[in-house]
């Protein structure tokens, strides 16, 4: 009766420990996702993780100044904010043939401008940068012809091409589409980005990337 009447504090001590030990695991910081691959993991927007972006700069690809040419505004692709990269489609199950190549995209709003004016000014490109470096992943020159709409509810559409820079094997497209209005215009762009290394179609292989 003593040996059971002397465990009982003892064992609650133990319970106690266990408990904080797994609080203070439960509030560790998330590791980051592997970078290893071009097209990076699904982030929410509560763990403080480096993502890809891209931004309207002046210049060309070829002298790239890192001078934005116009600020981007709006919630971004699913709220990740104005230029945020993030997988298509937020991590839902996948449907349709296998090996279907997963696409990385971002939104952003150019407020008060129209394709007359954004195309008419000086040089300017979307550059896309790693999150976590800073360095120049994709670049494309903002320029080409305007597809005009075809009726008054449709809208005028650029769509320009994003190559690879250095060895990051990604590229893609960006799309403006004008949206005018009473008052002001705006310009939706949207941008898709690719890896240019052979996805295998079974979940549990790894890319092959060049």
């Amino acid at each position: 009766m003593k040996l059971r009447f002397l465990a009982g504090p003892a064992f609650a001590l133990v319970l106690m420990a266990s408990l904080v030990a797994g609080t203070i695991a439960q509030d560790a910081t998330p590791v980051a996702p592997d970078a290893s691959s071009p097209i990076a993991s699904p982030v929410v927007a509560a763990e403080v993780v480096p993502v890809d972006f891209f931004t309207v700069d002046r210049g060309d690809c070829a002298r790239p100044t890192g001078t934005a040419a116009h600020t981007l505004g709006g919630d971004g692709y699913q709220n990740a904010g104005a230029g945020t990269l993030a997988p298509w489609g937020g991590g839902a199950e996948p449907n349709g043939t296998l090996g279907a190549i997963p696409v990385q995209y971002g939104e952003g709003v150019l407020e008060d401008l129209n394709l007359g004016q954004l195309l008419g000014g000086r040089a300017t490109a979307v550059v896309v940068r790693n999150g976590s470096t800073g360095e120049i992943m994709a670049c494309g020159e903002i320029g080409g012809v305007v597809q005009k709409a075809d009726n008054f509810w449709q809208h005028d559409r650029l769509l320009i091409g994003l190559r690879a820079i250095g060895d990051s094997g990604v590229s893609g497209i960006a799309t403006f589409t004008e949206d005018t209005g009473l008052r002001s215009d705006k310009i939706r762009i949207s941008v898709a980005l690719v890896s240019t290394g052979t996805w295998s179609a079974y979940p549990e292989a790894t890319p092959v990337l060049p």
